[in-house]
């Protein structure tokens, strides 16, 4: 084999010539689909068909009427199956605490029982008493010679239950803290499956981690949303949808299966390299030039600030939320088209 073959592959080194071959299994993957991957400018966005008593969001995406309900109907099913699991998170979140604190009440009980009793007493109990036997005895007040008599000795008693009271609720404190890791530590210790990576000792399996995630899912999702342009959506309902109607042409040459889409005032026919905006009062649906040179001028002219569609006359009041562009993945041009495809990989280190 020659030292400079394409195809040799015995050097120390990678010829540019297998870097080129290379380049197609290893690393990310990037191209823009064509005309025949695109969604025509009458398909819905969720079956991908000819729509069928076609409605539109605000942002223009286009769907049938019974995908975009059947879609709206699952997302509140999941959001309150999502609130019955949080709300189910949190009681078990509360139980947890209240037991914790309670064993660690019981652990305060027992150590104040021994410690008190002389019997079974702890280390922690006995280098207590060696300091109070090192320490020389505490000066005592006259509490007769106090000039606010009764008063003087009921400050003192309300002054020591509450030291009483702060230093039982710092045992109990540190108590739950013991309790907390010990708990912990033994839900580690009892993982069965440690290579899966929600199974580790690493991770955070706690009831109150996965009342954090699920708080915040809940955050991100508080109400219906439309995901067609990206992955976060916008907001939708079913009372927001407008139903988009399209006028069909009257005559149509003989041999041509479906009658053709067209703009009601040029009558040109509507395709996907037409731009296309539906009316949000009564949803007729016009070519861009006809609403730019027709409706946005009379608009702007009127003394009200109004004027009508130019099929059914009904008003069209503002500009910007009264006319909804219609969008479209592309015109099979390939300076035009806006679908891409990627596919992420590990580049090659050569």
């Amino acid at each position: 084999m020659p030292r400079h073959s394409k195809n040799n592959t015995a050097s120390g080194h990678f010829t540019k010539a297998e870097f080129e071959m290379l380049r197609d299994v290893w690393g990310s993957q990037r191209a823009r689909l064509g005309a025949e991957s695109m969604r025509h400018y009458d398909q819905c966005a969720l079956c991908l068909h000819t729509v069928e008593q076609p409605v539109c969001c605000s942002k223009g995406h286009l769907f049938c009427k019974e995908c975009i309900l059947t879609n709206l109907v699952e997302q509140k099913r999941d959001i309150a199956a999502l609130k019955a699991t949080l709300a189910r998170l949190d009681r078990e979140q509360e139980e947890e605490k209240a037991r914790a604190r309670q064993v660690a009440i019981e652990r305060v009980q027992r150590d104040f029982e021994q410690i008190h009793s002389g019997v079974g007493r702890t280390e922690r109990g006995r280098e207590r008493g060696a300091r109070s036997s090192a320490s020389p005895p505490p000066r005592t007040r006259n509490r007769s010679a106090s000039p606010r008599g009764d008063e003087g000795e009921g400050g003192l008693a309300s002054s020591l239950a509450k030291r009483i009271s702060s230093q039982t609720e710092r045992a109990i404190a540190a108590a739950l803290a013991e309790v907390e890791a010990e708990q912990l530590a033994k839900r580690k210790a009892s993982i069965p499956s440690y290579w899966l990576p929600s199974l580790t000792p690493t991770s955070h399996t706690d009831a109150k981690q996965r009342s954090k995630d699920v708080v915040a899912q809940a955050k991100n999702i508080e109400g219906t949303r439309c995901f067609v342009a990206d992955k976060l959506g916008h907001d939708v309902s079913i009372k927001n949808l407008v139903d988009v109607k399209f006028v069909k042409a009257e005559t149509q040459a003989e041999g041509e299966g479906n009658p053709k889409v067209v703009c009601p005032s040029c009558k040109k026919t509507l395709g996907d390299v037409t731009r296309l905006v539906a009316l949000r009062r009564c949803g007729h649906v016009f070519c861009k030039s006809c609403v730019d040179t027709l409706i946005l001028p009379s608009l702007k002219d009127a003394k009200e600030g109004r004027t009508s569609c130019l099929e059914c006359n009904k008003a069209v009041k503002d500009g910007q939320r009264d006319l909804i562009d219609l969008q479209r993945e592309g015109t099979g041009f390939a300076a035009a088209g806006t679908l891409d495809t990627k596919v992420k990989g590990v580049s090659f280190q050569g």
